[in-house]
């Protein structure tokens, strides 16, 4: 039984855990580039796009985050209409580390703010 809730609080505690990034501004210009991403006529499984004025989602994979010193994968969708992004760090269990806001700043830009650290990125 001891074992039991001490494995339970681990998990509390690690999916409470603060995340920590070595180059939040390299996953904000990722971000930025995956949102202003044409669709491709084979889209990838990870890229939905439903126009212009619907809701577009992309994810980042655990590999894809680890380069930027976060662990988990992430997931957000874009607003057309008003530009706003919303979205999450996961753990493997889908379990939310941190969240991610922003919006469109318009010229190809996003402000966002990734676990806490305001980020600007623009797509050229």
């Amino acid at each position: 039984m001891r074992t039991g809730a001490a494995f339970v609080t681990l998990l509390v505690l690690l999916a409470a855990a603060p995340v920590s990034a070595a180059d939040p501004d390299g996953l904000g210009r990722v971000l930025a580039g995956k949102l202003t991403a044409r669709p491709r006529i084979a889209p990838e499984t990870h890229t939905t796009d439903f126009g212009d004025a619907a809701i577009g989602c992309i994810t980042l994979t655990r590999w894809e985050l680890a380069q930027f010193g976060y662990a988990g994968h992430a997931f957000l969708c874009e607003e057309g209409a008003t530009g706003e992004v919303l979205g999450a760090v996961l753990n493997r269990a889908g379990v939310v580390r941190c969240h991610i806001v922003g919006h469109y700043a318009g010229d190809g830009c996003y402000d966002f703010d990734i676990c806490g650290i305001p980020d600007s990125a623009c797509v050229q």
